[in-house]
């Protein structure tokens, strides 16, 4: 039974004109006498040349701002990180810089947004005389509505961006690849 086993293998395994191993093409696509055979097609793992500890710090680097959601806490908290780990490879090191100048951007870009609706919010009634400011100017009322409203959009796409890119980041840093996030101010080169 064993002897049988073991020569069904090697039938299976071997082309019987050349001694080959079938398979072996480049292209690694399984052909109809594998599948005729019950050969499952076997795609090559991509192995990442950097070690499975290093992309999991890189992980927990970028996870960190979507699981504390204290405003400005993931600033101090990622560049803890980044400062304590981020000498163990050039591959940490690139990845936390990459995190933390993602998350100051954020921070910046949402206290723009912020401090212009507490501003328009706050100050739109000083404008006004004896009449308010909508009533006495509807086009200006409906600007600074319509203003407001996109600001308020603005805020949610920006937190949604934040979390696909940091989400893309991770998949890459699993993957073991260099990742360059565009349109972002470098506060650490």
């Amino acid at each position: 039974m064993v002897k049988n086993q073991k020569n069904l293998k090697e039938d299976i395994n071997h082309d019987d004109s050349n001694g080959e191993i079938e398979g072996s093409t480049p292209n690694n696509s399984a052909s109809e006498e594998d599948i005729e055979r019950g050969k499952p097609h076997q795609k090559e793992k991509v192995k990442s040349p950097f070690p499975m500890k290093h992309r999991l710090i890189i992980a927990i680097g970028y996870a960190i701002p979507m699981i504390v959601s204290v405003t400005y806490l993931p600033i101090i908290i990622v560049f803890i990180y980044y400062y304590f780990l981020g000498s163990m490879s050039r591959f940490v090191n690139h990845h936390l810089k990459q995190c933390f100048n993602v998350i100051v951007n954020y921070y910046i870009y949402w206290t723009a947004f912020t401090s212009v609706i507490y501003l328009i919010g706050t100050y739109a009634d000083t404008f006004e005389q004896s009449e308010p400011l909508i009533e006495s100017n509807p086009v200006l009322g409906a600007f600074l509505f319509l203003f407001l409203m996109s600001d308020l959009f603005l805020l949610i796409f920006l937190n949604f961006l934040l979390h696909v890119t940091l989400i893309i980041t991770i998949v890459l840093a699993f993957l073991g690849r260099w990742a360059r996030i565009p349109l972002i101010i470098r506060f650490i080169k």
